[in-house]
């Protein structure tokens, strides 16, 4: 069996794979007036299947570039028409795509956590800057109870803090800050999650 898959790919598919081997065949046609009369025939045939495009002005003109596309413009034959250029292939240079060479040392903090540390240890000196610590300790610690189930203390996050800022950042406590999701790990959120009940039964259960 000779599978479509197998062949040639057609650069026209909308003709059909029996006006592809016609359009081959005229390559194989070493008589110029021969091979013309004959891409006429073809184009007859091409023209029968575009019938809703016959009124339009440069219909023929199409038609023969279609034809020489379809030969892959090898095709010579005399038409009231100019031969195509063959266009340019472009070359398209692959590019490897750059991942981030440096690891996440804790990922339940994520990288922003680090890039803040990092803007933090730029700062000068101050009050701005203790606050600042707070933030992101505070963070680190609802970061860390929402990733793991194990109950955090505040010296192990003011351990990471040390870590993660190469011992250029300290800080004796974390402020508590209002967040009420810190609560509920992302890991436990399906099985605490309530049951939505449709309008529906809520009215069933009235009647």
């Amino acid at each position: 069996m000779n599978y479509n898959t197998s062949r040639k790919k057609m650069p026209l598919p909308e003709y059909g794979r029996n006006i592809q081997l016609l359009v081959d065949h005229l390559l194989t046609i070493d008589n110029k007036e021969e091979r013309t009369n004959a891409a006429h025939a073809v184009i007859s045939l091409m023209a029968q299947q575009n019938p809703q495009l016959r009124n339009q002005i440069d219909f023929h003109k199409r038609l023969w570039d279609q034809l020489h596309i379809m030969s892959d413009y090898q095709l010579d034959v005399d038409s009231d028409f100019q031969k195509p250029e063959k266009p340019k292939e472009a070359v398209l240079k692959e590019k490897r795509l750059e991942y981030p060479k440096k690891q996440v040392k804790f990922r339940f903090y994520g990288k922003n956590v680090e890039l803040m540390i990092n803007r933090c240890i730029e700062m000068p000196e101050g009050e701005e800057k203790e606050k600042y610590v707070g933030i992101i300790t505070a963070y680190m610690r609802m970061s860390y109870r929402l990733w793991n189930d194990d109950k955090v203390s505040d010296e192990l996050i003011l351990k990471h803090l040390r870590q993660l800022s190469d011992h250029k950042l300290s800080a004796v406590s974390i402020p508590d800050f209002p967040m009420p999701i810190e609560k509920t790990p992302i890991k436990e959120y399906k099985k605490h999650k309530p049951k939505n009940h449709s309008k529906k039964k809520q009215n069933r259960n009235n009647y």
